[in-house]
């Protein structure tokens, strides 16, 4: 169940993009820290109760997610460069990872993998793939969603 973790990811991350932004916002880390918890239970909590505790800081991405880093967005204008607004939100958005892997001692290859595929994936512009309706299937949320949801299963495998 765990290993769908990233493409559960992929679809609200895409759904919250141009959609109903609450199954990015809220979906994603809710989904992460169920699915999370629920692995640690399968693995059994006596031996992984920190693991289990620690997967709350998946919360955290829910105002990391919320604020945005489109053109109109409060960091844009505070910063007035999109690669720059990208690069800060992509190692704001890694933080919660970072600090889960210390707190359960993730090994340094992990800790400089995961927030290297995020701050990588939102450095991408690429377009749209192609289109159902009104909604547009972007390449970049692809590579953005895949790029958070393997940091988590990387994580907690």
């Amino acid at each position: 169940m765990i290993n769908a973790l990233p493409f559960g990811i992929m679809v609200l991350w895409l759904i919250g993009g141009q959609v109903a932004k609450g199954a990015r916002r809220y979906g994603v880390p809710s989904l992460t820290l169920i699915l999370v918890l629920l692995e640690q239970f399968r693995k059994g909590i006596k031996d992984n109760k920190k693991k289990a505790i620690t997967a709350l800081l998946f919360i955290l991405a829910v105002p990391i997610l919320s604020m945005g880093y489109g053109v109109n967005s409060w960091i844009m204008k505070l910063l007035k460069r999109e690669w720059l607004v990208r690069l800060v939100y992509a190692l704001t958005l890694s933080l919660p990872l970072i600090i889960y892997g210390i707190i359960n001692s993730a090994g340094i290859s992990t800790l400089i993998l995961c927030p290297s595929l995020i701050i990588s994936s939102f450095q991408l512009r690429a377009g749209k793939l192609f289109s159902i309706g009104d909604f547009d299937i972007l390449i970049e949320d692809i590579a953005r969603s895949l790029a958070f949801g393997f940091s988590v299963l990387f994580l907690i495998k």
